[in-house]
């Protein structure tokens, strides 16, 4: 068990090293962009638009359908706990049901 813990504390410190990595490239980038054109704010937006044409592409390439499986997965979920309630539901409501209610 201790050693699990272990690599999971590594691997989350080489997570967080390749995160504060690819800020520092993206910077570098904006900046030595901001050099050739110089403003800052044209790099800004050109990187910034490639960043976000990068994140659609990889949600449409690998998330999309991962995405969907999970949703899917949390309707069947749902559906099965929606069956299990109203069985308890019912079920409480014949063992506790009053005789006297239904003379009437």
């Amino acid at each position: 068990m201790r050693e699990n813990g272990t690599y999971f504390v590594a691997l989350i410190i080489v997570v967080l090293a390749a995160l504060a990595a690819a800020q520092l490239l993206l910077a570098a980038l904006v900046i030595w962009l901001a050099e050739c054109f110089g403003s800052i704010v044209t790099p800004c937006l050109v990187v910034g638009i490639f960043m976000a044409l990068l994140g659609f592409v990889v949600y449409k390439v690998s998330l999309q359908k991962i995405m969907r499986d999970m949703h899917e997965r949390t309707e069947a979920i749902y559906e099965v706990a929606n069956l299990i309630r109203k069985a308890v539901e019912w079920s409480i409501g014949v063992i506790f049901r009053n005789p006297k209610r239904e003379e009437r």
